[in-house]
């Protein structure tokens, strides 16, 4: 008898996903690049917040950054002392070379090897483990930024100091020898006045004293204190004054 041939069906070798399924394998690949792209944009502010930060230590020697473990343990060390920021994570490091940092930046004039510096956005804390204090507070400047005068005015505090200061130009017009001394000696000791020359006027019979406001300044102290009003002009036949003010004592 003929034999039967056996028919024998081949298995699929690929598997399909059915309509459903791949709708739902898009979904989740849309799902995995969101979190993939949120990720990375966290990251990426976490980065520029410790660049911003690490900017100020980069700036300077001789610190060791340390674990997020002793990170934890410095900030509860120092929370029990001072009041920190809740809303700002400091970059913190070791001092390894006090005397280093010293000789840059008079705010470590007192820091020791092994003591922590936490750096915010606007402050910088030095903490002693060892003597459990705070060494120092405040914001940190270097050499080649401007005071806070100097960032506020564009000026420095010498040139401040100059502004407020008014020069005086006195002159004896009396003829009472002395007076124009007596008075610059007087007006000396105060810090609002510098007087820039003392002489004689080019008359000697001023019958009163003169206080004439070349400046333009708040001379009212002085109309006080001499007991006249001022003008603006010198009289004439006086020699002109770089002073802001010239006094001509007259005869009393």
């Amino acid at each position: 008898m003929p034999r039967k041939k056996t028919e024998v069906k081949k298995l699929p070798t690929e598997v399909k996903l059915s309509d459903g399924g791949s709708f739902l394998g898009k979904i989740v690949i849309i799902l995995v690049l969101l979190a993939l792209a949120a990720s990375s944009v966290w990251y990426f502010l976490k980065y520029q917040d410790a660049k911003k930060q690490i900017s100020i230590l980069s700036s300077l020697e001789g610190q060791q950054e340390i674990s997020k473990e002793e990170i934890e343990k410095v900030l509860k060390d120092v929370g029990k002392l001072i009041l920190l920021p809740t809303n700002e994570t400091p970059t913190v490091a070791t001092i390894e070379d006090a005397q280093a940092l010293a000789k840059d930046q008079a705010f470590f004039a007192e820091a020791q090897n092994g003591d922590k510096v936490l750096i915010y956005s606007d402050r910088a804390i030095i903490y002693s483990p060892e003597r459990n204090v705070l060494v120092n507070v405040g914001p940190i400047y270097f050499q080649d930024q401007a005071t806070p005068t100097e960032e506020a005015t564009g000026i420095d505090e010498e040139e401040v100091t100059e502004a407020e200061t008014m020069s005086l130009d006195i002159r004896n017009g009396s003829r009472t020898q002395g007076v124009a001394k007596s008075l610059e000696d007087k007006l000396s000791t105060n810090d609002d006045y510098s007087v820039a020359s003392v002489g004689n006027a080019s008359r000697l019979d001023y019958s009163e004293t003169v206080l004439v406001n070349l400046g333009g300044g708040d001379v009212s102290a002085l109309e006080a204190e001499l007991g006249v009003t001022a003008v603006s002009a010198l009289p004439d036949g006086e020699e002109e004054s770089s002073a802001d003010v010239v006094i001509i004592l007259g005869n009393l």
